[in-house]
């Protein structure tokens, strides 16, 4: 990167370029008539002119086919740097691909020259190869320039910090080549949502950045994120498949978010998380008061990776009790976290960090084993065989050797697969349908119970529903919290209840908390129920005492 170049103090040209020629960089200078002032031997040997014939060479004739080029030639006042890459043809007429930084150079306020920086794009350290967007570093210094030019000229500019929900699961699922298609696409579209004057850079993974310069204020920020997220709701092809994602979305804006480079990116990345936490395909605006809690989540996330080897994570169990013999049909496992400072931690508040921090994969996998270890020592106490039900993440269920990991657990803790169920929600099947299907064959095959959680809250949809290897719907209990009172919840229960049974599937209804409602599942022929009426999660201790009275009196009464 050249250094940067004051407004009060012009070098000469001749020596700047003597300057130049320890760099490995092609440099020009150009005046305000657009020829060549100066050249250094480098460019020279970019181009194949000499330098004699470069000097006084009107810049257009080295024909750079970029048209967004800084026209030179126009008033320079609010000219910033430019940078991009373009194609140039060399005397011989080769045509090569260059990156092409350009600066004003000031004097008095007033712009007088131009320097304009080549390099050849394998050498230079501010391009992504990936995506071919322009990557951290060169963000960074972008950034800066921005900043010197909002305090100069009192502008606004946004920074926008921009990541790609539940990407892993495409790397995980499809492969990484398919995830790098997706980045490249995603990074075209990302650029389609700009003003030319704007920059978007990819910072690595799945996280790009987003300078809005010179804006009017808030709402213009904001516009540009809903045209972000609006863009990536339209299906990616990946090996002939179409995949959804989304993008979670933090905004911060100059300079009442912060005025440095730093704290508005810091403020930016703390808002997308913000984003991702109240549900995805969101965004968030800068809140620099909240910025200690990413503090806090850091610790968090810390405390979460250290959980299972220390022994801090736990499961409760909640029943299910069968409407037709009063008996207990199933355990669902249900997580928590006993933090040793923070104590009882709920699943709302360390799932969606484990999510996006990968850990979900060994914390669901830790689950499975504990939950069917616990189910085989309660029946080798004698006690009634019941299925235990587990929730799997969408991240497990696209997992293609989910059934041999459920397979050798299994195998390891002796207990047999008609006594482990396996939860999943409609709109992580959904994310992937074919990839969902094939997974849910197989793990049907083994004889594992499979079961549709929050029923009636997704996608609901006859024509897929019809081709899952499922045995049971789960009602989502927000039917149930206003059956009573609300006809188009009864309306929509009773339908999902009569839906199931011709498709010979068996029905649990989730949050029952009253009598009445439990007499309402009765009488419509539910075949299971499951909420507070019953029981809250309670420790394995407890749970073990529901199957004991089940097991001494034969039924619940």
């Amino acid at each position: 990167m050249i250094p940067h170049l004051k407004e009060k103090r012009i070098i000469d040209s001749d020596l700047l370029i003597h300057l130049f020629d320890q760099f490995n960089q092609g440099i020009l200078i150009v005046d305000l008539e657009g020829r060549i002032v100066s050249a250094n031997a480098m460019f020279a040997n970019l181009t194949g002119y000499s330098l004699s014939e470069l000097i006084g060479l009107p810049f257009h004739e080295l024909q750079i086919h970029k048209e967004q080029i800084v026209d030179c030639r126009m008033p320079g006042e609010k000219k910033t740097k430019w940078q991009g890459e373009v194609q140039m043809d060399r005397k011989n007429g080769e045509q090569r691909t260059l990156w092409l930084e350009i600066f004003p150079v000031r004097k008095n306020g007033r712009v007088t020259q131009f320097v304009y920086l080549y390099a050849q794009p394998q050498t230079m350290a501010y391009q992504d190869s990936l995506t071919r967007l322009p990557n951290r570093r060169c963000i960074h210094d972008y950034l800066n320039t921005a900043l010197a030019t909002a305090h100069d000229q009192r502008q606004i500019f946004a920074v926008l910090y921009v990541d790609l929900d539940r990407f892993k699961m495409v790397n995980d699922t499809l492969g990484h080549a398919s995830g790098d298609q997706l980045l490249k696409e995603a990074a075209q579209r990302l650029k389609s949502c700009l003003r030319e004057r704007d920059m978007v850079s990819r910072m690595g993974g799945d996280e790009f950045l987003v300078l809005l310069l010179d804006i009017k204020g808030q709402q213009e920020a904001e516009e540009v994120a809903k045209r972000i997220l609006a863009s990536l709701t339209n299906p990616f092809f990946l090996q002939d498949q179409e995949v959804y994602i989304t993008a979670s979305i933090g905004i911060s804006l100059y300079p009442y978010d912060g005025d440095d480079r730093e704290t508005l990116i810091t403020g930016a990345d703390a808002a997308m998380y913000r984003a991702k936490r109240q549900g995805r395909n969101l965004y968030e605006w800068s809140k620099p008061e909240l910025q200690a809690g990413s503090f806090e989540r850091l610790i968090l996330e810390n405390s979460l990776r250290k959980a299972i080897d220390q022994e801090q994570l736990l499961l409760h169990y909640q029943p299910q009790l069968d409407l037709k013999s009063n008996q207990i049909l199933s355990m669902e496992a249900l997580l928590r976290w006993q933090h040793p400072d923070l104590g009882l931690i709920p699943p709302g508040e360390f799932i969606p960090l484990a999510e996006e921090t990968g850990l979900i994969q060994s914390i669901g996998e830790w689950v499975i084993y504990s939950a069917c270890t616990q189910n085989k020592a309660w029946q080798n106490q004698g006690l009634p065989p019941v299925r235990v039900a587990i929730n799997l993440s969408a991240t497990h269920l696209l997992q293609k050797n989910l059934p041999e990991v459920v397979a050798k657990i299994l195998q390891t803790t002796e207990l047999e697969p008609q006594w482990l169920e396996l939860e999943i929600t409609e709109s992580a099947i959904m994310q992937d349908k074919q990839t969902a299907i094939q997974v849910l064959d197989q793990l049907k095959q083994m004889g594992v119970h499979l079961s549709i959680d929050d029923f009636g809250t997704g996608y609901s949809s006859l024509s897929y529903l019809k081709e899952l290897p499922i045995n049971t719907l789960k009602i989502d209990q927000s039917f149930m919290r206003d059956i009573q009172e609300n006809e188009n919840s009864r309306a929509v229960t009773y339908a999902i209840i009569s839906l199931a049974h011709h498709l010979d599937l068996s029905v649990v209804a989730e949050g029952v908390e009253t009598e009445q409602q439990l007499d309402q599942m009765r009488e419509k022929n539910c075949d299971a129920i499951q909420g507070f009426w019953l029981s809250r999660p309670v420790p394995p201790e407890q749970a073990e005492q529901w199957m004991t009275y089940t097991l001494e009196r034969g039924c619940l009464e």
